[in-house]
């Protein structure tokens, strides 16, 4: 028998039940996100496997190379051999434990984006390798292995046009998880040809760091990745896009997604589509794919198979659609408009509700605002693409010159009644102008949810500065003395553990997002038609030293008092620290484990045990420590070890518990049928690896083994 004490001392059962609220304040919050609105399939996918050499399939044998098809019945019997291609290239690596058909949300947009917005562009070849679902994140062997047979597929991609004038030279890369570090990896393979990657768009990609490090070639893998992306010489061609799924993906946080070479982005900050994504659901996630899949077509270069290589241009369009959206021009445009009939403004706000007729543009002097203190806020239901313009308007002439300045704008939501806001200060506007012309929403019709409204409005100030003590603030602003449109500066939110909970209170719905300048994580959440509401507050990513504070942007009625309160939120804050330090818990619970039973601490084996380990950790082929990684990503601190000790001493004092109440199960069932003791230890490891795995029914023998070698020893103690 296990003669298992269950009488838990007060620190790890204090540690234990902090341990399961916060697991369980993270599961509520898994299941009170909004999803992200998926793709759908309107036939049956393909995927046709595609021969490859014969040294390279007896070198993988497990892995395979597959082109995406589409067909109307299950089975197409007249898919050619070898394929024929005339399209873009683009290949997809799934990540760990990843399929292969996860390209089909991808490559299905795509194929349905083309003939409806693209006709005149080429339509993409979406190819997707099968690395037999291998757990790539927690072996380095397997990711150098895939890395090799992925740059072999890109070789293959291309000789498969070959017979195609002209043929492509590059082949696009999106990937998914760990497939994004594998793509990374490619640039550091000798024989690679590197010009035929110079486009990734990198999906929950954990490219800082590993989430967790079992080996140490893992953490080599890494960093020779990092040492040929630092050094630049051979990646500087490469445009790189890395996607974080936000507050939903628990798998991969968004601060590993981060590069300084990259461009990134979270999920909630895609326009249209607001919302966080968990670690799978990041493929599927129609908004999000439609804005990629858009992207790359309209980066194809003219006249050939492949995308443009022009880096700024590229990263612009980028920009431009996964922060600002489709709805706003990608670009400012100059042109001429008619003077006759606007209508001239010389008040300090203006809004319109409803259809008015009698005028074709609003207009507002130049000299109204022109103090470098102002700002002017301009928003719009509008349908337009181009809405907004600066115009420079002479005396008797009967046409003005403009230049589009809709491309300015932000999307906010709600997502069936999309509001346009552009905040001008006379800083941005062109030299010379003179007015600043807005044309009116046209009608939505009368089944619309949203009216077709217009706001121009003129501010004097439109940041508040909110301090925030331990447990928060508060802010009220009475009516008139505001603006529309509040930034609410928190200059105390520094860490990436904190969550607050920002009540807003108001006599008109209101809207409220979190904004940062180091990272685009932020979703706007809207009242409907409440006059509260109620936001959480987190940051994805720590500020880096001397970044401004974050801002807390709220449109609200001018004419409405509005009252902001913001509180600690406990329970968010502990679930966000389980969630950041998950990964450390397994060595801080062997450490626990290492201290806890008595027959080390009576005979100096722990003592000596650290005396031996400690100088071990000097030697270069042991990984060096996370304390410095950590603190680089905002995560360490002075209450970080103790915090540390707390959660694995809990877990630590749950798996006791648990092994506690089986082994006592057991030893009655055993009782009942007089079994012997490792008669139902062999029972239980059986059930277990037929429920479960039986990689953990082997450490539950070797745990059970271990309590029973303690035995004799622990008596000696009670004696």
């Amino acid at each position: 028998t296990f003669p298992l004490k269950m009488r838990p001392p007060l620190l790890p059962a204090l540690a234990c039940a902090l341990l399961l609220t916060s697991a369980l304040h993270v599961l509520y919050d898994q299941q009170h996100y909004e999803p992200c609105e998926m793709t759908w399939m309107y036939q049956y996918p393909q995927y046709q496997k595609l021969k490859l050499s014969r040294e390279l399939e007896k070198t993988y044998p497990q892995y395979s190379l597959h082109l995406y098809k589409e067909s109307h019945s299950k089975t197409d019997p007249d898919l050619p051999s070898p394929p024929v291609l005339n399209g873009v290239p683009a290949l997809y690596i799934p990540g760990n434990a990843g399929s292969m058909k996860q390209v089909r949300s991808s490559a299905s947009i795509a194929l349905r984006m083309f003939p409806k917005e693209f006709p005149s562009l080429k339509h993409f070849d979406f190819f997707t390798v099968n690395l037999n679902e291998e757990f790539s994140g927690l072996f380095g062997g397997v990711l150098e292995r895939q890395t090799v047979f992925v740059a072999a597929c890109i070789e293959h991609i291309l000789s498969l046009y070959s017979e195609v004038a002209p043929p492509p030279h590059s082949v696009a890369i999106i990937a998914h998880s760990m497939g994004g570090v594998v793509a990374h990896a490619l640039f550091t393979l000798p024989d690679f040809n590197h010009s035929t990657v110079h486009t990734i768009v990198s999906l929950a990609s954990p490219l800082r760091r590993p989430v967790l490090s079992f080996d140490s070639m893992l953490q080599q893998f890494y960093e020779r990745v990092e040492k040929v992306w630092s050094a630049g010489s051979v990646t500087s061609h490469v445009t790189v896009v890395s996607i974080a799924g936000g507050e939903r993906d628990i798998q991969v946080p968004a601060h590993l997604t981060l590069r300084d070479y990259s461009i990134n982005v979270a999920t909630a900050a895609v326009p249209r589509n607001w919302v966080s994504a968990d670690h799978q659901a990041i493929v599927w996630c129609r908004r999000v794919q439609l804005a990629v899949g858009r992207v790359l077509f309209l980066l194809q270069d003219v006249g050939s198979r492949d995308l443009t290589r022009d880096t700024d241009r590229k990263a612009a369009t980028f920009v431009h659609y996964l922060f600002r959206g489709r709805e706003v021009p990608a670009g400012g445009r100059r042109g001429q408009l008619t003077v006759g009939g606007w209508k001239w403004l010389e008040t300090r706000y203006y809004w319109q509700e409803k259809q008015e007729t009698g005028y074709s543009a609003v207009a507002l002097p130049h000299s109204q605002w022109v103090h470098s203190s102002r700002t002017l806020l301009v928003a719009s239901h509008t349908s337009r693409d181009v809405w907004l313009y600066a115009c420079t308007v002479t005396g008797g002439s009967k046409m003005a010159e403009c230049i589009d300045m809709s491309t300015a704008a932000t999307l906010l939501p709600p997502k069936e009644g999309i509001t346009k806001f552009v905040a001008l200060s006379p800083a941005l506007l062109p030299a010379g102008t003179t007015h600043t012309v807005l044309l009116p929403p046209r009608s939505l019709g009368s089944k619309a949810k949203v009216k077709p409204f217009l706001l121009m409005e003129q501010c004097d100030g439109i940041e508040y500065a909110l301090p925030l003590t331990a447990w928060g603030g508060r802010l009220s602003l009475a009516a008139v003395s505001h603006c529309s449109l509040l930034n609410i500066s928190l200059p105390d939110f520094t860490e990436i553990w904190q969550v607050y909970r920002a009540n807003i209170t108001s006599c008109a719905p209101v809207k409220a997002g979190l904004v940062t300048s180091w990272y685009r994580h932020a979703p706007y959440h809207h009242s409907n038609n409440s006059r509260q509401l109620s936001k959480s507050l987190s940051l994805l990513v720590s500020p880096p030293p001397g970044s401004p504070p974050p801002l807390l942007l709220v449109w609200a009625n001018h004419s409405c008092p509005v009252e902001i309160i913001i509180t600690l939120d406990l329970l968010g804050s502990l679930s966000k620290l389980l969630l950041l330090y998950a990964p450390l818990l397994p060595p801080w619970m062997a450490a626990v484990s290492l201290s806890a039973p008595a027959s080390l601490t009576h005979t100096g084996v722990h003592l000596t045990a650290i005396t031996l380990l400690v100088p071990l950790t000097r030697h270069s082929w042991l990984p060096g420590t996370d304390w410095h990684t950590l603190f680089s990503e905002g995560l360490w601190g002075a209450w970080s070890p103790p915090l540390l000790y707390l959660l694995a001493s809990g877990l630590c004092q749950l798996l006791l518990t648990a092994v506690g109440v089986a082994s006592r199960i057991l030893q009655k069932i055993a009782s009942i049928c007089r079994l012997r003791t490792a008669t139902y230890v062999l029972i239980g490891a059986s059930l277990l690896s037929l429920c479960l795995c039986s990689s953990l029914s082997l450490v539950c023998l070797v745990l059970a083994y271990a309590l029973r070698v303690s035995e004799p020893s622990l008596e000696d103690d009670a004696a």
